[in-house]
């Protein structure tokens, strides 16, 4: 019994032991982090030693007054101060007093009035002056800064000074916008000097800015233009939808390129200068596509990859098939599928100059079946290949015709023996198709007449040029 009675105290002593030390800890917390706890209080500290040297340079300002007798009121040499940057601002009290402000801290003050420079007992020696200040909106002209002055006694000869050490008689002026601080002295013979300063002030002027044109309605994928002027900062443009056309500025000139039809907004800015506030105006601008609404495309051109630039010429026209044959022999006749429900196309260039001619360019950006096939413009390359490397060829959607496609393009286009060589084409073209494991078919430009053959045994290994054509869809 009694070693269970020693257990028992033992438990219950470190129980009390724990929350003893619990308590401990929680108070020791407190004291660094609580309200009045050691990280307050320092940071109160540093603030409290901010405001106290914000206030000490506030009260050595104001002393300063008394050692000076260039200004006559307390409010006159403070308002100079601020100009000089070592106090933020004064303000004035509806009680007369003047609120002087550094770092966010403020000491309140008497204005006082400096003693040298009045002198009750011999008012006839005191000079009285005041003056208004020029303020207004730039406007390029050219204005004194002071617009009325009053001066007793009248004869007093008054001179200015803009950085206080240099004084003239003329009054100094202002044309750009910003503050200038001018000091004027007083003085005549028998009298106190007397300085004052003021402020003349030239607001920004709201910005100018043109635009050439406002608006407009382009055809995709074309582009236009306008130009920019006015009184211009660094200028900026951006498009309100850059799925439907997007904007770019080289100097003053603006270029719009279209992406997609829809509308559009573009927004010019020029940035606040040193005499105009932000200016910001806007073009409006509609992308259409120009339906292509022809009977047939067979010999126009084609823009397969909207980028602009034509890379293929139209020869087979889905939409209304057809058949026919190359020239006499078994391999020149073709086949050209009729199919309905054919994509929308759309003239994206008109008058094209190439080597089938001037003719229109066709894209396209909607749904449905294809409608065209595609000879390119240009051989695949400058090289000639066998039929082994040359057949199955491709390039993206591009890839070597059949025999019946190089039928089809010779018939539909009308090309010969006489005028192959001004479209561009070479003599022997590999065709896709494969006859047997030592043949293949090919189209050949040269002899009495262009034919469709096919190649013997002992010509697998003949070099022939390598042409590519696709389907028109995008």
């Amino acid at each position: 019994m009694k070693t269970k009675e020693v257990r028992g105290i033992t438990i219950i002593s470190l129980v009390v032991t724990i929350v003893v030390l619990l308590i401990l800890a929680g108070i020791s917390i407190n004291a660094v982090i609580g309200d009045n706890g050691i990280i307050k209080k320092a940071q109160n500290s540093a603030e409290l030693t901010k405001e106290s040297e914000a206030k000490e340079i506030i009260n050595r300002t104001v002393m300063e007054f008394y050692l000076t007798n260039d200004y006559e009121t307390l409010e006159d040499f403070l308002n100079d101060k601020v100009l000089s940057g070592k106090i933020d601002k004064v303000e004035k009290n509806t009680d007369g007093t003047l609120k002087v402000w550094k770092n966010g801290y403020s000491v309140t003050t008497e204005n006082k009035i400096n003693s040298a420079n009045n002198n009750d007992n011999n008012v006839n020696k005191t000079i009285k002056i005041s003056a208004i200040p020029y303020e207004g909106i730039y406007d390029s002209n050219e204005h004194e800064t002071i617009t009325a002055i009053n001066v007793e006694p009248t004869d007093t000869i008054l001179e200015y000074s803009t950085d206080g050490t240099n004084y003239f008689t003329a009054i100094p002026t202002i044309t750009n916008a910003g503050t200038t601080s001018i000091r004027i002295r007083a003085s005549k013979e028998n009298y106190e000097t007397k300085i004052i300063t003021v402020i003349a002030k030239i607001e920004k002027a709201e910005g100018n800015l043109t635009l050439s044109e406002t608006n407009c309605t382009i055809n995709y994928p074309n582009s236009t233009a306008f130009e920019v002027s006015g009184n211009l900062g660094t200028l900026s443009v951006s498009s309100s939808d850059t799925n439907v056309a997007t904007a770019s500025i080289n100097g003053t000139t603006v270029t719009v390129k279209s992406i997609a039809a829809g509308t559009a907004t573009i927004t010019v800015k020029s940035t606040a200068s040193t005499n105009y506030n932000e200016k910001m105006t806007t073009y409006s601008v509609t992308v259409k596509y120009q339906t292509f609404t022809g009977d047939s495309g067979v010999g126009l051109y084609a823009d397969t990859d909207r980028d602009g630039i034509p890379d293929g010429i139209i020869f087979e026209d889905f939409k209304i098939g057809g058949s026919g044959d190359w020239g006499p022999g078994v391999y020149n006749a073709y086949t050209i599928s009729k199919v309905s429900n054919t994509k929308d196309y759309y003239i994206s260039q008109f008058s094209y100059n190439g080597a089938f001619g001037t003719k229109d360019v066709l894209s396209t950006v909607s749904t449905g079946n294809n409608r065209f096939y595609v000879m390119g413009l240009e051989d695949y390359s400058d090289n000639l290949y066998s039929f082994s490397n040359a057949y199955a060829i491709t390039s993206g959607e591009w890839s070597v015709p059949k025999r019946n496609e190089w039928a089809a393009f010779i018939d539909q286009l009308t090309i010969t023996l006489s005028n192959y060589r001004t479209f561009k084409l070479n003599s022997w073209y590999w065709s896709s198709e494969q006859i047997n494991r030592t043949t293949g078919y090919y189209a050949q430009f040269t002899g009495e007449a262009a034919i469709a053959g096919n190649v013997s045994a002992r010509d697998w290994r003949n070099l022939n040029f390598v042409r590519l054509a696709r389907t028109f869809w995008l």
